[in-house]
């Protein structure tokens, strides 16, 4: 009911205010100075269903202003209007482009706070919640087996049944990296930004013409060195030890703890990139510490 009611304020450009609100009652009226606009809604006894017992539809305010930040424009209202343009999984509807399609379509103006949220609810509806994501789990890891022969996933959980990391080789990767890549591997790690944080687990390959494969991937929810040696004996499990084989990362602590562990014989080198980003951090550090004491 509040869902159609503030779908309808959206359409014909006026707000209301909320007057009683209970479990038994919902009463509104428009903002305007003086109008008529009424709705009144009782529940039904020994329910949950509301019904309108009262209903007043006609404005005696003037409805040619837009008001700045729509107020009923909330993330629920948002969503049902935006579910739609969201269905294309590769366009980026960025919260200012949505503010900008709401001025030209509705003549309201909401903020990049309302756009983000109602993006967000939009997700929703189409892809379901974080925590819908991750009971569904089990069934993605049995469907990609079956999709992709040769795929080995493993989840981890604590004793009570609780996620605590998720393992996924896809089989074409896996043969393409046994058979035609260099025996070299690239590991590292990156934060998440979701509702439940973790972290993202990466292991790729390099092809002759220095092309990067992707071999497995992973989530966790920290970058430790259980972390990193649960997720490389696995990695081991799919592709084994190769005769030359190298493994290239940061200067992680974390990491350097799971390939000792894990790979042991295997020649671990540092990424130059990440040491040359390094050297330049500490030598800037030098600098402005030397400008320091030339000050004093």
């Amino acid at each position: 009911m509040k869902l159609e009611l503030g779908k309808k304020c959206l359409l014909e450009h006026f707000e209301f205010k909320v007057d009683r609100s209970s479990k038994t009652r919902y009463e509104v009226s428009c903002m305007g100075d003086g109008c008529e606009w009424r709705f009144k809604a009782y529940a039904i006894p020994g329910g949950s269903l509301f019904f309108v017992k009262h209903m007043n539809d006609r404005h005696t305010c003037s409805k040619t202003q837009t008001h700045p930040h729509f107020r009923q424009a909330n993330p629920k209202v948002l969503g049902q209007f935006l579910k739609e343009q969201l269905k294309d999984s590769g366009r980026i509807y960025r919260a200012k482009e949505i503010v900008k399609d709401f001025r030209q379509r509705f003549e309201v103006e909401i903020t990049n706070l309302q756009a983000w949220c109602g993006k967000s609810h939009a997700l929703e509806l189409l892809q379901g919640t974080t925590r819908d994501s991750f009971a569904k789990l089990p069934i993605y890891c049995y469907n990609l087996k079956l999709a992709n022969p040769g795929s080995v996933t493993h989840i981890l959980v604590d004793e009570q049944g609780r996620f605590e990391m998720v393992f996924v080789a896809l089989g074409v990767a896996i043969r393409s990296f046994m058979f035609n890549l260099r025996p070299f591997v690239i590991i590292t790690a990156a934060h998440l930004k979701g509702e439940f944080k973790g972290t993202l687990f990466l292991a790729v390959g390099m092809d002759g013409n220095n092309q990067i494969l992707p071999i497995a991937y992973g989530i966790g929810k920290s970058e430790d060195g259980e972390s990193w040696t649960w997720f490389l004996s696995k990695l081991r499990d799919c592709v084994g030890e190769k005769a030359n084989m190298a493994i290239i990362s940061d200067r992680a602590n974390s990491i350097h703890v799971g390939v000792r562990n894990v790979f042991p014989r295997v020649y671990h080198g540092l990424c130059c990139r990440h040491l040359m980003m390094n050297l330049r951090l500490l030598s800037s550090k030098k600098s402005v510490r030397g400008t320091m004491v030339e000050d004093m």
